[in-house]
Parts: C-alpha cells; structure tokens; sequence
C-alpha cells in the first residue's frame, strides 16, 4: 500500500477534524494510524496537551498487542471503556502507558484491505454518548470513502506506470485519459506523459504519424476508439475489478517507426466493475530487439549456448511445447553441485526455490490461469491463480520478466538470484511456448542491502531515543537533524532548529572556535573534536555542554556532514567548582597549620604529601625536592622505633603521641611526637617538634635539685599523686588553669577533677602505669566553672620517697582539638548545610552496603534533587539558594532517622541511606520527606521561597555488589521521577531476584498507581 499517497490537503482537512473531534470529545488522543510490515506508523494526530503521537511515529507489535493490533485483527470496531477493569488489557502496554479508554474504527480499502486505524484513546475512564458515536463514525465513513477513491485512482495509475508497455487510455468520447511515461519516449513524442492527458485522440495521432515511414499509417497502427457502449464513459475502473475487462486483440500487431524500430500493438477494451465499456487500452512494446534477436538466434543458436555457458552467469532454456528445459553447466556450480549431478528438470528446480518466493517466481514466469500443459507432464502446479492472471494480463504481454529469489544450495544453505528471462516465442492464446534466461548470484549484493537497511534503522532508534543532544549540520553549518533531547535541552521545539545555522545557539564568544573545527571537520583536516561550549538557551541563558564532533563520509568517500553529540554538563561544572573551593579551604588550613601534617607510604617511607611546618621540622626549604628525596625510613636515629610505631598502627590501626628521636637534614637530632592513623597502605599524621619537651624533662631529672623551680615554672599543669588517687603536689599553673586554689585541687582526686568520660579510667591507666612504667593519653579536666578543658597528660611512675608516686603533666590542647576538629569536619561535612560531604557519604554508605550485605538486612537509597532550583538562584540570588539549602537539610533531618545517612552531592543534588528498612517503610518514608520539603517555607528578604523535590528510589538486590548497583538505579528513577512531572517519589526497576515492583510507581501524593 506504499503507493497509496495522501494528499497535503486532504492530510489538512483531516487534521483539522482529528482536532476538533479531540477538543469535542475532551480525550487527550486523536489519531489515523497507517499500516505497515511489523506494526503501525502514525499519519495524522490531534494538537491536543498529553498526546504522545507525532506524525511518522513507528510502533512495533508487541506481546500482547495493542488496541490498534485488536482493531485490525477482527476487521470492526473495538471499545474499550477501562482497561484497569479487563483481564485482557489490563497489563497491556497502552494501559501501562496510562491510556486506559479506547474507541477504534478499521479503515477499509475497497478490496477488503486494512489501511489503518481510526484511534481515540484517553488516560481516565471514557464513555461516549451515542451523539458522539455518531460524529465519529460519521468521520470514519468519511475517511474510508475518501481512502476509497485515492487507492482505485492509485492503483489504477500504478497498474499502468508499472507496465513495461507504452500504454495510452482513450475514453469513449476519443479523449486521451492517460499516458504512461513510457509512451512519449518509445513514440519519440515531444512531450511528457502528463500534457498528453485530456487531448483528443487526434491531436496525438498526428504527433504519433510523423513517428512513421507513411503518416496515413497511423490509422491502422493507432485506430479511433471502439464504438461506445450503453451506459456512458463517466464510469471509472474499481480496484477491485482491475480496471479492465471484455475483449482485446489475441495477438499483436507489428508497428514499423521511421527510426527502424518495430513495436507490438495490442490493445484492451475498458469495463468498469458493471460491465459497461469506458474506453480502450492501447499498449505498445518496442520489439525490434526481439525480431532481430529471433533471426540472430535461429542462425548461431549453438554457438550462443556454448558463449552462454562460459559467462559467469547461468543460463537456462525452457521450451514449454516439448518439456525440454536446459541449464547451463554454470548454474549446477552457482549451488554447489557438479554440472549434471542432477536432471534439470522443471521439479527439480521447483524444489531448489524457497517456499517464500514461489508465488514470486511462478507470477515472474507468466503462467496463463489454469497452468501450462507440457507434453509429458501435467499442468504445472501452483502457477496459477487470480494473483497470476492478473500479472499476465498487466505484464506478460511485453514479453520479458525480472525477479529476484531464493535457491537452496548443495550444502542446504540458501543464495539469492536475480533472474532475467525472456518469451521467445508464444502459443495462439498467447502463453509462453519457449523462455530464455539467465540466473546471476546477488547474495553478497543482498546481504550488504540488508546490513544497510539495519544500519539505518538502529541510527533512526538511536537518534530519536538518545538521552543525549545529537545534531547533523551540512556543510553550510545549517542544522538538518536534530533530535528531541537536544531540542528539550535547550527549550526548543525540533522544528525551531531545523534549518538554523549553528552560530544562533552558540555563545558569541565561541563561535570562531567553532565555525574553524566544522570547516576542519568537513575539509578532513580534523578527524574529531571534543570541546566544553556554552549553548544559548530559549529563554536566553546558557547552559555548559560538552561537544563531541566527527565528519561523516558519503559512499563516494566525500564529506556530506558533520555529527554532534551534546552532553548537558551544567550541573557537573557547579559541583566541580563547588568542589574546588571545598579543597581550596581544605588546603588554607593544611598549609597554615602550626604542626606538621603530612601522609606517607608504608612499604618505602615516602612521603606523599606534606604541609609546609613538618618540612621545616625536617630542615628542608624546596617542597619538591622534599617530596622527592626524602624517605621515612632512612632518618630514625634508632632505625628499630620505626618498627615499634608500625607494630602499634598495625596492632590497632592508629599510634597517638609516639616520641621518635628524628635526624634533621643538616644531621641535627630533634624529638618529635606523632599522632597517626592507617589509611589503605599509607599513613596520616600528625607530628610536633617536641625537643625542647624533652630536653625540659631530661634536665628536670639531671637536677633534682631545681625540681621546684622546674615545677612551678612548668608551662603546663603538673599533678603529682600516689597509686591511691591523693593529690600530693600541683604547681601553680594547674591551679590557674582549673580555677581551683592549691589547697581545693589536693583535697581532690583524678577521679573528681577528669570529665565524666574519662573519670572511668583513672583506675585502668594507674594499673597501666604498675606495668608499663610510663604512659601518653588524651584526657579533659573539669574547671570551676564548669568547662572541659582537653589536655594532653604525660604520666610516669616514679620512686619518690620510698613509694611509688605518679607524676601527671597536663597540656592544654584546646588549640590542637580545635584544629583537629576543624580540619575533620572540613574533610567530611558540607560547609554550606553542615551534613556529610560527598566524600564522607560513600565513606559511610559503603560501610553500611557491606553490613547489610554481609548479614543480609534490607537497605535503601534515596537520589534527591530540588526542582527547578536554578529559577530561585537565577531570581533571587545565590544566598537565598543556600537558604533553600539549608531549610531542605532541615526539612530531611527532621524527616529521617538519626541512624540515616544523608548526604550532599553536590549543587541541590543530595542522597540518604536507610536502614533496616523494606519496601513499605521507605516509601513512607521517602513520600514523608517530599511532602516536609514541600510544605517548607524558608523566609527571605521579607519572601517565603518554596520549593519541591523528585526522589528517586532503589533497593539492596541480591544482585547488588555494590554501593554504585543501588546508585545508578536510583539515579535513573530520579530522572523519571523529573520526567513524569516533578514532586513525586519514583521507584527504580527492579534488579533480577529484586523485591521492588518495576510496574509501581509513587505519585505525589504518595498514592501508587499503576504505569
């Protein structure tokens, strides 16, 4: 039915109804769908919001089918008030879709073909009153009639273009009706087929006689009409009557032309489908070939033959009066077999031709109806039929014939044959009496058309369902492609792009940038580019994208255009920026730090990194130099403690104020106390210069004579008691610190003056002290007033007096705390919302994934993303864009668990981690945290700004090995969440063996909802 065209004004006109009849009927789709191999393609659709359909749409049969499937397979009408109430469409994919009403009308060719559909679908139950289905059906009656009369003028006009015959109808009053195109060019007449139409017959007679040796011949080579016949000439031929009938000439008539040409004449007289004659066919066939032929043939037919059997072509001869039908031995090889290995006869190749193209064939052949009788053989089954006879009567009587078909090989493959074949001569009632022709192998030629074809649809597929923006610009820089991601990307409609040069969407600064990489694309100067641009938006903005350009090569190995992809990165530059300046205040504190910091290797001792006060400490001034030379392991002074620090980090995954003796680069000695931690195979620490400590103590226990003066004169507090917790002895500095005086603190015990926290331990660390002699913790001090003061404290067993006694020095690391504090919470929190950072996130969503996985506990992940948060920083500004931040942070603190894991992505990008949590609860609990964000008001500059978020939702699977499993389907479900409207909970498809229900979806209103 490809030859069937619609009109642009009647495609207008039905338009224009489809809308109307949309609007009248208050559906949301109205549509003529057009038959095709393996589905439909949509012809017109309604204007109407929320109609998926759009001219040329292509949609597959599927399992299950689909109402238009329905419509066409019963040949009447199908209604279908809601498919959520029918077992049989109620998981069909138009109801998954949403569309649950539908009222379908076959549309009917005369010959009782289906050319489409009538579609009216709705996403809400849909009953139609009868003054409805009357206007509809009143449309579909229209619709057919007018079908009607387009395929019988089609298939009329069809049937003569596709003659190989000059064709010319002349009606009953002599008037020309129509010429083919072949008509004028055999004549060698002046004029194109369609100036020939409605002139007399006479007017073409006299362009036709000068045609001839003798004009008066004309007459007889192309006489007047036949006498007309009762019932008058405005009758037309019907598609299904074929659009000929009664008699015609049983043979042909030689036509000699001036030029030497012969033609064959023979002509048919025209009844329309009542039997009354309408007018007259005349069909003429250039034959000189064939005479000459003929007579070259009759004299070296043999010498033919061997010529014949040479080509690399087979060739075969099938004379029908005695049953004889030679093959050449070259078609013997073509399928494998030795020439001769089997008798050629007409079954024998009969059961080589696939049963797929055997009508193909048997039609090719021209088989009268009613067969061939051959002598020796009874009429050839299945050649013939309606379908055949209507295929001699259009085409046989030129006398030649090409098909391609299918011939089963030796080894029982298949190879494809272009067959050309020729009538030689013909019986009186005009069959076939002897064929020649010849078989040429195309299945390479197939096989690379069909590879084509393929190649073709999958970059249709890939271009109109990409996710991504894709562009194809000729070589002018006019866009003559662009598909729907694009468009949507930046707030066009496709067709507001198409034709446009390329320079109207780009930023003006880049635009030289990128007029010089397309004419180096389409020089072949370039092979490819990939660049950032800036594309200007609709609505005037501009957004980042990323560019990736490569030329494309026509078969004629010249450029014809160049191919764009465009990937939408404007949200990935904001949090890398927002990265950027996370690590840049990160590395302020790093660097100003009054103690070394630094990260080193533990198989080698190099240092990775390394902040500015540990490569002085070491007496180095070059960083670089630093970075590069230096090496842990070989400044020890007693290369055995490095093996003692090891031990204890290995022992318990972290070291705390270890005193390692230290050689300088000048070869000084210095003392330094480090503090670190095991990270993977490197280790971070912390390192203060504590040589004057040291030498402090060293002189202190020289002379014990000065020990008062060293005591009291001590920069940080010293308490000294016995094993039993009884002050003996502070200095001054204690007592100024804590608040308390001398005589308050001795009357006081460790256990009463340490934080709660740490007032447990006292009795541990004592008992350390029995066995270890000394010992290094952290501990805090309650002050008179209240405060916790954090302290360092050095303790050691001493012999004082005959009894053993504990000498505690106590330093004041507020300062340190706060740095430490200060440099984990710029390591692992947001600085803006004060939550975990995206580092600190999957640090501690990928401990939970491994718990859960490793005991087998439900978990959940949430993907989070504002909508339409750029609208209030472009409005409002950045500062009420962290307002809004923060009060969504609230907003989801207050909504989920204190044992939740919520974290900041990046921009309004956030993620959360529940556990022990299943289905249900986490869709309460995700709906529970859209609808708190919804309802949020953030007051700003004497405004309330609101805002709504779409919530993407995945579960733990078996599947899941993973974090990054769970993410990426959350992540996707975020993204339909946005697609589907915004300020909805969307839950992702299921993994195999998952327990989510991929047919389920959270609405808004936390109501689920099939589709």
């Amino acid at each position: 039915m490809d030859f069937i065209s619609i009109g642009e004004r009647t495609q207008a006109r039905w338009q224009q109804s489809l809308d109307t009849l949309a609007r009248l009927l208050g559906i949301r789709v109205a549509a003529i769908m057009r038959r095709h191999p393996g589905g439909l393609s949509v012809l017109l659709a309604s204007d109407t919001a929320g109609n998926p359909l759009v001219p040329g749409m292509r949609i597959a049969t599927s399992a299950g089918g689909t109402y238009c499937d329905a419509v066409i397979e019963a040949g009447q009408p199908v209604y279908v008030q809601n498919a959520l109430d029918d077992p049989r469409w109620r998981d069909s994919p138009m109801a998954r879709a949403g569309f649950v009403a539908y009222l379908g009308y076959p549309l009917l060719l005369p010959d009782g073909q289906v050319y489409g559909t009538l579609c009216l679908l709705d996403t809400r139950q849909w009953p139609p009153s009868d003054v409805h289905r009357s206007i509809v059906s009143d449309f579909h009656g229209q619709v057919e009639e007018t079908l009607a009369l387009i395929y019988e003028n089609a298939l009329f006009g069809a049937q003569q273009d596709t003659l190989p015959s000059a064709a010319l109808t002349v009606d009953t009053r002599g008037v020309v009706a129509r010429a083919n195109r072949r008509f004028p060019k055999l004549w060698g007449i002046d004029a194109d087929a369609a100036s020939l139409a409605g002139r007399p017959l006479a007017e073409v007679k006299a362009l036709a006689a000068a045609r001839l040796p003798d004009p008066a011949a004309i007459d007889a080579a192309l006489p007047d009409a036949p006498a007309r016949e009762t019932g008058g000439p405005s009758a037309r031929p019907s598609a299904r009557s074929g659009g000929t009938g009664g008699t015609g000439e049983t043979g042909g008539l030689p036509v000699q032309l001036a030029d030497g040409r012969v033609l064959r004449r023979t002509f048919r007289t025209l009844r329309d489908e009542h039997g009354r004659v309408w007018g007259s066919l005349w069909l003429f066939e250039d034959v000189t070939a064939e005479v000459r032929a003929q007579e070259a043939l009759r004299r070296s037919e043999e010498r033919l033959k061997l010529a014949l059997d040479a080509a690399s072509e087979a060739h075969w001869d099938w004379n029908f009066e005695t049953g004889e039908l030679y093959c050449s031995p070259r078609y013997y090889e073509m399928l494998g077999y030795v020439p001769g290995e089997f008798e050629c006869t007409h079954d024998a190749l009969r059961d080589l031709v696939h049963p797929d193209d055997m009508a193909d064939v048997t039609a090719a052949l021209c088989v009268p109806e009613g067969g061939v009788t051959v002598p020796g053989l009874s009429g050839l089954s299945g050649l013939s039929g309606p379908a055949v006879a209507r295929v001699v009567a259009g085409a046989c009587g030129v006398g030649q014939f090409e098909v391609q078909f299918r011939l089963r090989t030796k080894d029982g493959g298949w190879k494809w044959m272009l067959a050309r074949g020729r009538v030689l001569a013909r019986r009186e009632d005009g069959s076939p009496a002897r064929v020649v022709g010849t078989h040429m192998d195309i299945t390479a030629a197939v096989s690379q058309r069909l590879a084509l074809a393929r190649s073709e649809e999958l970059f249709r597929g890939i271009f109109s369902t990409a996710s991504v923006g894709i562009v194809l610009l000729d070589r002018f820089g006019l866009l003559v492609r662009v598909n729907d991601a694009c468009a949507r990307m930046l707030g066009y409609a496709t067709e507001e792009m198409r034709g446009q040069h390329f320079s109207r969407f780009m930023h003006e600064e880049e635009t030289p940038l990128a007029a010089t990489i397309l004419a180096n694309l389409l020089a072949r100067t370039q092979d490819a580019s990939r660049l950032q641009h800036r594309l200007r938006h609709k609505d005037g903005g501009y957004l980042w994208t990323d560019i990736s350009a490569s030329p494309l090569v026509g078969p004629d190995g010249e450029v014809e255009s160049a191919l764009a992809i465009i990937t939408d990165i404007n949200e990935q530059r904001a949090a890398q920026q927002a990265q950027e300046d996370s690590e840049r205040r990160y590395r302020a504190l790093f660097e100003n730090a009054q103690v070394g910091i630094f990260r080193t290797r533990i198989s080698d001792g190099r240092f990775l990194e390394a902040n500015a006060r540990i490569i002085e400490m070491y007496g180095w001034t070059d960083r670089a130099e630093f970075l590069d030379k230096m090496r842990a392991t070989e400044w020890y002074v007693d290369p055995e403690a490095r093996g003692r620090v090891l031990a204890a980090l290995l022992h318990r995954g972290e070291f705390r104020n270890v005193e390692v003796e230290m050689r300088r680069r000048d070869g000084s000695t210095v003392w330094f106390e480090y503090s670190g931690k095991l990270a993977g195979d490197t280790i971070v620490g912390v390192a203060q210069d504590v040589t004057q400590r040291r030498a402090a103590e060293a002189a202190r226990q020289r002379s014990e004579a000065h020990y008062r003066l060293l005591f009291e004169a001590a920069a940080d507090a010293i308490f000294l008691h016995d094993t039993e917790g009884r002050f003996l002895d502070v200095n001054e500095v204690a007592c100024r610190r804590l608040g308390y005086t001398r005589r308050e603190l001795l009357d006081m015990t460790p256990h009463e003056l340490d934080a709660v926290e740490f007032a447990e331990q006292v009795g541990e660390r004592i008992q350390r002290l029995r066995e270890e002699g000394s010992l290094t913790f952290e501990s805090a001090h309650r002050t008179r007033n209240g405060t916790v003061l954090p302290v360092e404290i050095h303790a050691k067993l001493l012999d004082f007096d005959g009894r053993p006694v504990v000498l505690s020095i106590a330093r004041d690391i507020t300062d340190r705390k706060r740095l430490e504090q200060a440099l984990m919470r710029e390591a692992t929190t947001d600085p803006l919302t004060g939550i975990r950072n995206r580092r600190q996130f999957f640090v501690d969503a990928e401990r939970e994934m491994g718990r859960a996985t490793r005991y087998g506990r439900p978990l959940t992940v949430l993907m989070l993303d504002l909508d339409r948060f750029k609208r209030i920083n472009d409005r409002f500004g950045h500062h009420a864009g962290d307002a809004v931040l923060l009060g969504c942070v609230q907003a989801c603190q207050q909504s989920l668990r204190d044992t939740d894991i919520l974290g900041r992505l990046g921009g309004e990008e956030f993620a959360a981690v529940l556990l022990e949590t299943d289905l249900d609860d986490a869709l309460a609990a995700a709906e529970r945290l859209r609808r708190a964000v919804e309802e949020m008001a953030v007051p700003f500059g004497g405004q309330t700004l609101r805002c709504t978020v779409s919530i993407g939702m995945a579960l733990r699977g078996p599947g899941d090995a993973a974090l990054d499993d769970i993410l990426r389907r959350a992540d996707s479900a975020l993204y339909s969440a946005k697609e589907a409207g915004r300020n909805r909970v969307m839950l992702a498809r299921a993994t195999n063996g998952g327990m989510e229900d991929q047919n389920r979806r959270w609405s808004s209103g936390g109501v689920p909802r099939n589709g």
